[in-house]
Formats: structure tokens, sequence, C-alpha cells
């Protein structure tokens, strides 16, 4: 649930809530998150009236890095955008070939999100990498949009959970700030902020 979605603002309010359970009957292995896609930030742009495609890549060396030798079992994902969001796709390459995709959805709807439990686990192993497309339809909007946490912003993120738990977390991407500079004509940058003062 997001602080500023604006269907507050029209007087709908979701009360189905959130549980915790707690057992002591505790599992075999922790689960963690490995999040996948374009970091949340303002580097992600979507141009306006067009459809458009935002593609992120996680290297296999990040993987490598925090997966151990047997590998990672997936059970669940949640694949996340924003408004302009209409298809998301997450392709694993394992070896220089892409595996059949486990996640995809190509209708995808803000409004009904929810958790895709696998009834067959996805493993992922050391040296794998993913390819994280997000699909917007930004047809009805005259500016751009920027990457951020408001429901205004986009994002393009595929949350998988996963057993035994390592040190993957994140595996994000974005473009070097020097190619949306040239895409934009700029030339020249004395001080853009990201590193304090120039």
């Amino acid at each position: 649930m997001h602080y500023d979605n604006p269907n507050f603002r029209q007087g709908i309010v979701d009360s189905s809530g959130l549980r915790i359970f707690l057992t002591e009957d505790l599992r075999e292995h922790d689960a963690g998150f490995l999040v996948l896609g374009h970091a949340v930030e303002s580097t992600h742009i979507i141009p306006p009236e067009r459809m458009w495609k935002s593609v992120s890549h996680c290297d296999g060396g990040c993987i490598s890095q925090g997966v151990p030798e047997q590998g990672i079992q997936v059970f669940q994902g949640l694949l996340h955008t924003h408004l302009l969001g209409n298809d998301i796709t997450v392709r694993q390459i394992r070896n220089g070939r892409e595996l059949p995709v486990v996640f995809q959805d190509m209708n995808y709807d803000f409004n009904y999100q929810q958790a895709r439990v696998l009834s067959e686990e996805m493993t992922i192993l050391p040296g794998d990498s993913f390819i994280t497309e997000c699909g917007y339809d930004s047809r009805g909007k005259k500016t751009p949009t920027f990457g951020g946490e408001s429901t205004q912003e986009e994002m393009c993120l595929a949350f998988l959970a996963y057993y035994p738990r390592s040190k993957v977390s994140w595996c994000v991407s974005t473009p070097e700030i020097s190619l949306i500079y040239n895409s934009f004509g700029i030339e020249d940058v004395y001080d853009d902020g990201r590193y304090g003062e120039g």
C-alpha cells in the first residue's frame, strides 16, 4: 500500500489489513527476498505520449557473490510497477541460454497486485543473470514520468521470495548518467549534485 495512494483522496478505503503469524514450529530454512529490476531513482525515465519499454539487467557476477553453490529456490514472486505499467517479464539466463519464463504478466494492473506462488520452485544458481522488462503506456501523459517511490512516479521491480536465505537481496541496474545527458543533448555538466560539490 503506497502512502500517497490516490484512491484515499477519492474516498475509497482498503480495510483488508495485514496479518502476521507467529509460530514456535520453525521451518528448516529462513527465507529471503531477491529484488530484480530498475533502480528506484530519477534516472528511470518514461517519455510522454507513447508505449515504452524499460529493460534492466542483473549480471551473473552479482548473483555469484551471494548465492551458494547448490543455488537457491524461489517459491513466489511479486511483479510491480505503478500506474503506467502494462506488462512485466523476468527472463533468466544460464550459461548463455534463456530458460523458460517463470514470471510474466502481460496484462499488469496496479490495482490488482498479488504474489504468485509457484507450483514448481524456480532454481537460481551462481552465475545466472536476469533481464527484467517493464512495458508502460504513457499516451495520456504530456510530461515525462520519472522513477521514484510515489504512486505518480514509476517503478520496474520483481520481488522474488526464496530459500535458504543467503547474502543476495538486490540486483538492479540503471543507465549511466552520461547516456541520459547525451539523450537530452546536454554536452557539459559542471555539478549535477550527485557527488556533493563539483
